[in-house]
């Protein structure tokens, strides 16, 4: 195309289509005529330099796109303006959120016992369909026996409990997998899995309830000057059981296809839990401890009190006073006098143990504490494990005995031993009976076996104890009626009559007349046997008084001081008075407790460190049934 021919169709209007209809004719451009050519070649060029001038046109498409590059500039800043008011909401969302948790974890303390009968035995059933897991039931409830037989309730500690029966409970809903074999969505057996998080968990647990134990063991001044690190201790087990937790929720995804949904908000969640966890440690401090905190506050601080001794003195003068005086709120009748001189000497004596005990790095105050503790967790295990093989054996029985007794079904199905459950049945007794009705007719039962046996041909050991019969009489009731009648109601209940028969020593193969006597009878013989003892213990002692180096004297004396008078007190008001025919039938019985005992008191390597400790190494059972045995091993244990 010419150069002209362009520049005519650039001079061309455009969209005048009215210009291209037939009814107008079109009108005939003549050319114009020029002298020079060149002259109407920059005449063409004129209207171009116009255009030019005027810049390019819009299109449709470049109008939309600024239209959209503004649309999203007004987005952007409606963003930016939205993370403004989510940035302000934030904090206010997640106070929100920390304030439910923590109205949780309270809760949860202050219901902590409302479903521990369904959680117990709940937990028994699932370590009866999955053994694996006995390890980790047998180290919970071992110590929460320990936590329920402590005297003083620190709601720190109860704050660490409540995660791990949250835990527990998370665990029991295994039972739905009843096939031990049962292989997950990953592969694993069950039983493997169950094994390997079982073990973590009792060690976790126990690890637990040291750290929990040891810490209560420390003095007010302790717990205050050394509070932050003992809180971040207590707390790192809140991240510990919810980690446990979310593995055996992992369990129930892979065993009964359940989502991973509370996994993922648990795990999202510790982080949070934990700051509410140390935050509430603060409103859980005792009274005693907020009282020692406020006076270290005003003596400048924690760094500076552990410096001067000065300011030692004065706190571990104060806790003396409120330890002191918690003890003496029952009032003057306990005799509990607060004197300034006795106050003055007992801190100079702890000032050094103080110093020590501030010096010593935690970890070194658990593994001390290990050993004790151990023992007492061991006593627990063991007392536990008998008593659950013995519902896991009840269980069984109880569902084979479904089909065969179904028409002797009754109250005497409850009474586990089998011969008290047969004349349960005879005397169609229900519920309960008059101990004095049971005793007698024991006492009838029992003549007749005996005389049955004498006549007959087969050589019954139940002759051997004819002479029991003297005992199961009007005269010795009321202390046989003390050993089973707890409520002193006058009734015997089943569960009564099963807690009396539990505690008859099965090594010794007593019969029922012989246990009864026991309690009639053998009880006042072993009193008597064992003060006379105690009264040579206590005598051999007193011959190497003179004996003792000047530099323990001291110590002797605060030994005899503290132990003798409450002993005497205990021993001066028993008979020493006995039948040696009496002792000898009831000495394999004395001699078997002694053992058992002593095997307790080695556990604890004879370190009784609270007063629930002796109910721990006494065993079940009345306390005077035992606690004069205790008395000698702990003196003879001194002496030698």
């Amino acid at each position: 195309m010419s150069l002209r021919g362009l520049l005519t169709r650039l001079r061309r209007p455009r969209n005048k289509k009215s210009s291209m209809s037939a009814e107008t004719p079109a009108a005939v451009v003549t050319p114009a005529v020029h002298k020079n050519a060149m002259d109407g070649a920059l005449t063409d060029l004129e209207p171009l330099q116009t255009r030019l001038d005027a810049g390019p046109s819009f299109a449709k498409s470049d109008k939309l796109v600024d239209t959209l590059g503004d649309k999203v500039d007004a987005m952007t800043t409606s963003a930016k303006q939205a993370m403004v008011v989510i940035d302000n909401i934030t904090p206010v969302v997640n106070a929100f959120e920390q304030t439910d948790l923590a109205q949780k974890i309270e809760r949860g303390i202050v219901h902590f016992a409302d479903d521990i009968p369904w959680l117990m035995k709940g937990v028994d059933e699932l370590a009866r369909i999955h053994p694996a897991v006995t390890v980790a039931v047998l180290a919970f409830k071992a110590v929460y026996a320990l936590e329920t037989t402590r005297r003083e309730n620190d709601r720190r500690v109860m704050t660490l409990y409540v995660e791990m029966k949250d835990m527990m409970i998370v665990m029991i809903q295994l039972k739905g997998v009843e096939n031990r074999t049962h292989v997950g969505l990953d592969g694993r057996v069950l039983k493997d899995r169950l094994e390997e998080l079982a073990e973590q968990t009792a060690k976790d647990i126990k690890d637990c309830a040291n750290v929990c134990d040891t810490f209560l063991k420390k003095r007010l001044i302790v717990k205050v000057l050394k509070g932050p690190v003992w809180a971040d201790k207590l707390a790192g087990f809140v991240k510990t059981f919810t980690d446990r937790k979310a593995d055996f929720q992992f369990a129930l995804t892979m065993h009964c296809a359940n989502t991973l949904t509370d996994v993922k908000r648990q795990n999202y969640e510790i982080d949070a839990k934990i700051d509410v966890v140390i935050a509430l440690f603060d409103r859980f401090l005792p009274t005693e401890e907020r009282c020692l905190a406020e006076e270290v506050e005003n003596k400048g601080g924690a760094i500076r009190v552990r410096h001067n001794d000065d300011h030692l003195k004065s706190l571990l003068a104060l806790d003396v006073e409120m330890r002191r005086g918690s003890k003496a709120r029952g009032g003057p009748a306990n005799g509990a006098v607060i004197r300034a001189s006795d106050v003055t000497q007992e801190t100079t004596v702890l000032l050094d143990d103080l110093k020590w005990e501030l010096r010593e790095d935690i970890t070194d105050a658990l593994s001390r504490n290990l050993e004790t503790f151990l023992g007492k967790f061991e006593l627990h295990v063991s007392s536990l494990q008998v008593a659950l093989e013995c519902y896991i054996r009840e269980e069984n029985d109880r569902v084979i005995g479904a089909v065969k007794d179904v028409m002797t079904q009754g109250p005497h199905m409850k009474i586990r031993d089998l011969e008290l459950r047969k004349i349960w049945q005879d005397m169609n007794w229900r519920g309960n009976v008059k101990a004095r009705l049971l005793v007698m007719t024991l006492r009838d039962h029992y003549r007749d076996v005996i005389e049955d046996a004498r006549h007959g041909s087969e050589n019954d050991t139940i002759i051997n104890d004819d002479w029991t019969l003297e005992y199961l009489g009007p005269t010795w009731f009321q202390p046989m009626f003390e050993a089973f009648d707890d409520d002193a109601s006058g009734y015997v209940t089943i569960a009564e009559m099963n807690k009396f028969m539990g505690l008859r020593p099965h090594q010794l193969n007593w019969s029922l007349p012989r246990w009864l006597a026991y309690w009639a009878i053998g009880w006042g013989v072993g009193a008597a046997m064992y003060t006379t003892k105690i009264k040579e213990v206590m005598g051999k002692i007193r011959l190497t008084l003179p004996h003792v180096l000047p530099l323990n004297r001291s110590a002797v004396d605060e030994y005899l001081r503290n132990t003798w008078t409450q002993t005497l007190k205990l021993i001066l008001g028993i008979r020493s008075e006995t039948s040696w025919i009496l002792e000898g039938r009831f000495q394999d019985y004395f001699e078997l407790e002694e053992q058992r005992i002593r095997s307790h008191l080695e556990l604890i390597r004879y370190h009784i460190d609270a007063p629930e400790t002796i109910s721990l190494v006494l065993g079940p059972g009345r306390l005077e049934k035992s606690i004069l045995p205790l008395l000698l091993l702990l003196l003879q244990h001194d002496y030698l």
